[in-house]
């Protein structure tokens, strides 16, 4: 089975926000082998070409490095990692029913939070690899909320210990109440907590 979406938009809209940039989205449901294993393999990627006339290329190699520990500008080459990872299209009906012990479940996203031109864009960043128990695919979980600054084309990550049904909306009311005051200090500051949420802030460089 194999489902997919291409879509390059320009002047998108996000948050009620409106502004020219490129944003390239690919989506796709596959099911792939590799050797004896078989991936069930998802990615949904909100790929930020250009943000504000700028390339971003922190947060591209960001995005890339925690989605599959490569560095790389391109979403085609992440697209390409994916597929040289987890195999071919299944495209022929198995003779044999498979094991289930040679399954494995990948799931990629990077989706947008929010964007304020000529301040910053937030992301939420997600990797999942849920290998049986014969796979030969390595486990591997992480996620992160990041705001790319675009003025100074920093990458800041959002450390967050609290419940998933406050996530977004605590990410948002962070966003807005404290990003003017956070970026401002970041320079002096290598991380701030603040006691609502229990949030920490990080700066990587």
């Amino acid at each position: 089975m194999l489902l997919s979406l291409t879509l390059t938009a320009h002047a998108q809209s996000v948050d009620n926000y409106v502004a020219n940039y490129c944003v390239r989205y690919e989506r796709q449901h596959l099911f792939l082998q590799k050797d004896s294993d078989l991936n069930v393999v998802d990615y949904d990627l909100e790929w930020p070409d250009i943000i504000n006339f700028n390339d971003v290329m922190p947060l591209k190699r960001y995005i890339s490095k925690l989605l599959l520990g490569v560095s790389t500008s391109s979403v085609d080459s992440v697209v390409m990692v994916i597929n040289r990872r987890m195999g071919d299209p299944v495209t022929k009906q198995f003779k044999e029913i498979p094991d289930d012990r040679r399954f494995c479940y990948a799931d990629f996203k990077a989706q947008i939070l929010s964007y304020v031109p000529n301040r910053f864009i937030a992301y939420r960043i997600s990797a999942s690899v849920k290998p049986e128990s014969l796979s030969g695919q390595a486990k591997y979980n992480a996620e992160r909320y990041v705001l790319y600054d675009i003025n100074n084309q920093n990458v800041n990550k959002i450390k967050h210990h609290f419940s998933d049904a406050w996530r977004l909306v605590f990410f948002k009311n962070l966003v807005d109440e404290f990003f003017p005051f956070v970026i401002n200090i970041c320079d002096c500051i290598s991380n701030i907590s603040f006691k609502k949420g229990m949030v920490l802030y990080e700066q990587f460089n």
